[in-house]
């Protein structure tokens, strides 16, 4: 499978690590809008411009885009499935459907197979959701992020201008994850079970009060959540976030008809980039078997066989 990766934060690096410990992957190079000697990689791996990308139409089998949701994958996508085949992490759930129709267009004109909204969630705990209704359609269902650093909104959080650096971290509820553990109610309004709390460097001289506005009127990310917005140092921001772990809670309960069901799936991570890019990686996988088959257009998690995404070294009989 001849890989590439467009996009090289910190998920792009995440994608790298879980591509060079892939038995069945080559990486063809990374592409970066930063300046080559300002792209550090754990191996001798080929390093290009963004724009070169399409110079490498034909030598590409999956390509990872690793750019953020709120700018980057909206235009990025639906303009490199038209090429590739691609895999992307697109994260804002709301408008996971439009994206997917932009991307299904270029994707079937130009005669490839794009997996969007790859990652931990949406992805992994989507597949929980979905065997939950699957099983019993009028279970309950809540999902809890966090403890932890959302890629997601702090890429949001570094987008706007006079913000030098920031993470953003999402805590679950107490009372509302209580509720739904011990005493079975469900609140499903996200803005109620969480609170983001935001972590800024701000460059010398920027409006602060301006970017805290910005910060908590951004839609879909922070606007209608308890939001704490902090100024620190840089030092005080690098020292804070040296690792950047992160969570993950699905709790699903049937009570009707005589029959009671609960499941409860629990996700913990030390390195989110880390186990996000691995999970990007086995769903580029699929999308390579998928895209051998004949199959275009756009899809997500749920249209995948689960099998395709093993290594080859494994059998999906090693799971039953």
């Amino acid at each position: 499978m001849r890989t590439a990766i467009i996009g090289f934060g910190n998920l792009g690096r995440g994608v790298l690590r879980a591509l060079m410990r892939a038995e069945d992957a080559r990486i063809v190079g990374i592409f970066s809008r930063r300046e080559k000697n300002e792209v550090c990689t754990e191996a001798n791996i080929s390093v290009f411009p963004a724009d070169r990308l399409f110079d490498f139409e034909n030598d590409i089998d999956v390509l990872f885009i690793c750019g953020g949701s709120a700018d980057d994958l909206p235009v990025w996508t639906p303009r490199f499935a038209h090429y590739f085949n691609v895999v992307d992490s697109f994260d804002r759930h709301p408008e996971i459907r439009k994206h997917f129709e932009r991307v299904d267009g270029a994707a079937k004109e130009g005669n490839h197979l794009a997996l969007i909204s790859a990652g931990w969630d949406p992805g992994i705990l989507s597949a929980v959701r979905c065997a939950s209704k699957a099983v019993l359609p009028d279970c309950r269902t809540v999902t809890f992020w966090g403890e932890g650093v959302s890629q997601g909104h702090s890429e949001a959080l570094r987008r706007i201008n006079g913000v030098k650096d920031a993470f953003e971290v999402t805590v679950p509820n107490t009372e509302a994850v209580k509720n739904a553990g011990e005493n079975g109610i469900f609140e499903n309004d996200d803005r109620k079970n969480h609170i983001r709390r935001c972590y800024v460097t701000a460059d010398e001289g920027a409006d602060r009060k301006r970017i805290e506005n910005e910060i908590r009127t951004m839609p879909v990310y922070f606007d209608g959540y308890e939001t704490e917005v902090n100024f620190v140092s840089e030092i005080e921001l690098y020292s804070r976030f040296s690792s950047l772990c992160h969570k993950g809670r699905v709790l699903s309960a049937y009570d009707k008809n005589g029959t009671e069901a609960q499941a409860d799936f629990k996700l913990s991570m030390r390195s989110n980039p880390d186990f996000t890019g691995a999970v990007l990686v086995a769903c580029g996988r699929a999308v390579y078997a998928a895209a051998k088959r004949g199959r275009t257009g756009a899809v997500t998690v749920f249209d995948l066989p689960l099998a395709d995404m093993l290594p080859p070294s494994l059998s999906a009989f090693d799971c039953l």
